[in-house]
């Protein structure tokens, strides 16, 4: 099995781990639906830590872009009582590509 480029997940709890997963689902490393369900989590984990230090405003900014979308996202919006509110998988996946593509520009 050849090496992941963007390495393993970080053992220490902080903006790594959020880098990480947008990165990892960005490629496929980790589905979409597995991706929903730990994104949340590890940021609530790194939230109870204590404020997140990220690397600059940029990256907060990104991430933040990913927790936004997951703050309305629902499996299936036409079950919603708003549909237009929320976000659907696809949507969530763009804004994780998008996000991706700049945290590798500025980890370069």
């Amino acid at each position: 099995m050849a090496a992941s480029p963007i390495g393993s997940f970080p053992s220490q709890v902080g903006a790594a781990q959020l880098v990480w997963l947008i990165r990892a689902a960005a490629e496929g490393e980790i589905s979409p639906q597995d991706f929903v369900k730990s994104f949340r989590d590890v940021h609530e984990v790194n939230e109870a830590a204590g404020r997140i230090r990220y690397d600059s405003r940029e990256q907060a900014r990104l991430v933040w872009d990913v927790l936004w979308e997951l703050e309305y996202y629902s499996p299936d919006p036409s079950k919603e009582e708003n549909p237009e509110d929320w976000n659907s998988l696809e949507t969530v996946m763009k804004t994780v590509k998008r996000s991706a593509a700049k945290l590798a520009e500025l980890q370069k």
